[in-house]
């Protein structure tokens, strides 16, 4: 019977250091991709800030290094022509682990909530007007309009939820570490419907 493999301690040993840029590959079942914009938006990201987060990699038997994530990170550095790439080397991992890490980090990075990002992106451009971000005028114009409509979108939303709540109250929530905000909810006597509005 094999020995089970400790991932965690292949995660925390794993050495932050700089590499040859033309040592490194994409490995080949990356599902993750990118558009050409999101592309620009990460080049520019990458020469306003410096590179934020090393490029994951484990090394192969040639001396080589295979991205485990962050290959559009390592994909801005061969366009500018870096000859070097600070990575996290996690050293001669599987296949399978190499796989396995890539679909953790994926999954746990999570969405962003289009309303809230659309209200932050306008409040930081109601601060600095002279502020650039990484978006393009036609994802900023989409912002300007979510944020715009969120309020509205999101208590309809709310309404909806509710609603279907009060028939399956299995799922209401039982955990603490999750956000609510607060309402007030009215049932009308006559009719029975329910009005919704925040405290």
């Amino acid at each position: 019977m094999s020995t089970p493999i400790d991932v965690r301690a292949i995660i925390d040993s794993a050495k932050e250091v700089w590499v040859k840029t033309a040592l490194v590959k994409p490995n080949k079942w990356n599902f993750n991709v990118q558009t050409d914009e999101q592309m620009a938006s990460l080049r520019y990201s990458r020469d306003r800030y410096g590179e934020i987060y090393p490029v994951l990699v484990r090394e192969l038997e040639d001396g080589t290094y295979e991205v485990v994530d962050g290959e559009h990170r390592w994909r801005t550095s061969v366009v500018a022509k870096e000859k070097e790439l600070r990575v996290k080397n996690f050293g001669k991992i599987s296949d399978d682990l190499a796989k396995e890490l890539m679909l953790v980090l994926n999954e746990t990075r999570g969405n962003p909530d289009q309303v809230l990002l659309a209200e932050l992106v306008m409040k930081l451009k109601s601060e600095n007007k002279e502020l650039v971000l990484p978006y393009s005028e036609k994802y900023l114009d989409e912002l300007r309009r979510l944020s715009s409509e969120g309020a509205e979108r999101v208590a309809a939303e709310l309404k909806k939820d509710i609603f279907r709540l009060m028939g399956q109250t299995t799922e209401l929530c039982v955990m603490g570490a999750h956000e609510f905000e607060k309402i007030k909810v009215m049932r009308c006597k006559k009719c029975k419907l329910v009005e919704l509005s925040k405290i």
